[in-house]
């Protein structure tokens, strides 16, 4: 029997709401007639104002053409709002690909239910097991151990002691066989913790050296200059009587009797290290820096090559000045002029000497007449060499000066200290 199919349904056709008429284009408004502009507002050129200056008319403006009228506005149809379709009225959904392809099989539409309870039962496999453990299994310590043992060998308790103070022993010997090597890791501990006290200490020393080297003055090595031969020399430093003053400290020194000691100054000077250097200077320099207020005559032909020094001879030390002079008849005629004020200017040094009472009682009858009278220089021979010697009212030589040949001018304190001089003098390789 043929089944006649289903009449389909008509398809649904949108409707389109029709679109709004199309205004037509605004016609312009008629231009107005020109307006004439006011003298004021009128476009100023060149021949307009040179015919105000001139007094004449003033030529009017050319007419302007009107401004075309703006364009008009293209219109713009504002977009017609779609309404929904009704529920009704709502499309019917397009089966997809997939219902087409199950719609046209030749399979059974109504899937296919199985019945598992009239299936007959799987029987199941019983599961394995295990065996439950003996928990009352014994634990095995010392005492079960030590018994199995005893058991085993047959051996009594006092075989078991011996064997295990015999494997004590040997756990022991063991240990001692480390214990050198242990030892001699602790030997190279001490020895090494000594190493870095050492190495630390030479490091403070070396630091400490190297501090003082820079600030210590380094001597340069060159001896003091001196005209005779000397058997020590000391540094002094001042000017003035800060200088007259360590002179007088210096010979306040013991020193061996008829040794001499040169006195010099020194000056400062520092290398790239900043190490300060000591270069000792000439006698002459030191005499210039004492200030001593000589003539004139005697100072300008002094020599930097002049020596002062101390020696100790006759009473005691005290100081002498070696003079090389340029001129003798400049420095004697200096000399002489010096001798009114040289005992005060050299009395720090050159001190007068205070007789004993029992000296001043002994003389005072046949001294009573020269105690009245200043001190003066007279004329002595002393070591075959003419001397200018100044003495006390007992007869005590305060000092004495003379030449050891025409350029050699020696100022000391006794005749002793003057002969001792004028020996080194002569055995001098430095002679003139």
């Amino acid at each position: 029997m043929n089944e006649t199919p289903a009449p389909m349904p008509p398809a649904f056709t949108p409707e389109v709401p029709p679109a709004p008429p199309i205004a037509p284009a605004a016609t312009p408004p008629p231009a107005e007639a020109a307006v004439p502009l006011p003298e004021t507002l009128k476009l100023r050129t060149y021949a307009r104002d040179l015919a105000r200056m001139k007094g004449e008319p003033v030529p009017e403006e050319p007419p302007q053409p009107p401004l075309p009228p703006p364009p008009p506005k293209p219109h713009i149809p504002e977009p017609a709002l779609v309404t929904p379709p009704a529920a009704s009225e709502q499309l019917t959904p397009e089966p997809s690909a997939q219902d087409k392809l199950v719609a046209g099989s030749t399979l059974p539409q109504k899937p296919e239910v199985l019945d598992f309870a009239s299936q007959a039962p799987v029987p199941s496999t019983p599961m394995h097991t295990p065996p439950p453990q003996d928990i009352s299994a014994p634990v095995h310590t010392y005492r079960s151990d030590f018994i199995d043992r005893v058991r085993e060998t047959g051996a009594t308790q006092t075989d078991v002691l011996a064997a295990e103070q015999d494997a004590r022993g040997s756990r022991l010997s063991a240990t001692q066989e480390k214990s050198p090597a242990s030892r001699g890791r602790s030997v190279a501990l001490a020895f090494g913790s000594l190493f870095l006290v050492a190495a630390s200490g030479l490091g403070v020393w070396y630091a400490y050296g190297y501090n003082l080297r820079a600030n210590t003055p380094v001597s340069t090595g060159v001896a003091a200059p001196s005209l005779i031969a000397a058997d020590n020399a000391q540094e002094v430093s001042g000017t003035g009587s800060a200088l007259m003053q360590a002179i007088v400290a210096a010979s306040a020194k013991p020193i061996p009797d008829g040794s001499v000691t040169i006195l010099y100054t020194a000056t400062t000077t520092y290398d790239t290290a900043g190490i300060p250097i000591h270069t000792p200077e000439s006698g002459g320099q030191l005499i210039a820096a004492l200030g001593l207020p000589m003539p004139g005559l005697l100072a300008r032909t002094i020599a930097l090559d002049s020596t002062v020094g101390i020696t100790h001879a006759g009473e005691g030390t005290h100081p002498f000045f070696i003079l090389h002079v340029a001129s003798y008849d400049a420095a004697f005629a200096g000399m002489l002029a010096w001798e009114k004020t040289l005992a005060h200017d050299l009395a720090p040094v050159y001190p007068t000497p205070v007789a004993s009472a029992s000296t001043a009682s002994s003389t005072a009858t046949s001294t009573q007449t020269a105690a009245r009278s200043a001190p003066a220089f007279i004329d002595e021979v002393i070591a075959n060499h003419d001397a200018r010697v100044l003495r006390d009212n007992a007869g005590n030589t305060i000092l004495l000066y003379g030449f050891w040949n025409k350029n050699i001018l020696v100022i000391a304190h006794d005749p002793s200290a003057f002969a001792s001089i004028l020996s080194r003098l002569g055995n001098s390789s430095t002679q003139h």
